[in-house]
């Protein structure tokens, strides 16, 4: 249920907002990534192949919309990631971001909330 990055920008602009049309998202995909129309219509066919997007003729066109949820992409995208890349662990990978990625003063108090929390939660 990985998709690459190209393939991801098209659910983006899907989960934002759907259905639609094929002219509209080659339109925003052309100003914002200055792709072809034919790129996205590819992209579009392999979402329609992995049971991502529903595509559905409208007289002319096509409109589509997304099958997939946007929160369960994440939470298996993540899930992969965390388990393929730091053991299934967050520490780590908390560790190796704060070790080679400068963290701004609302990052750090955001997360410091976060854990406080989930100390919370644990607690009740």
């Amino acid at each position: 249920m990985e998709l690459p990055d190209s393939e991801l920008a098209v659910m983006d602009l899907l989960w934002a907002e759907a259905p639609r049309t094929s002219e509209g998202l080659i339109a925003a995909l052309q100003d914002a990534r200055g792709w072809q129309p034919s790129t996205v219509k590819t992209l579009l066919a392999r979402l329609v192949r992995r049971g991502a997007v529903r595509a559905e003729r409208d007289a002319r066109r096509f409109s589509y919309s997304p099958l997939w949820e946007r929160e369960q992409y994440l939470n298996q995208a993540t899930g992969n990631f965390l388990d393929t890349l730091f053991g299934g662990q967050v520490t780590p990978m908390l560790a190796h971001l704060s070790q080679h990625r400068a963290l701004k003063p609302e990052e750090r108090d955001a997360l410091s909330k976060l854990l406080k929390d989930l100390e919370l939660r644990h607690v009740s």
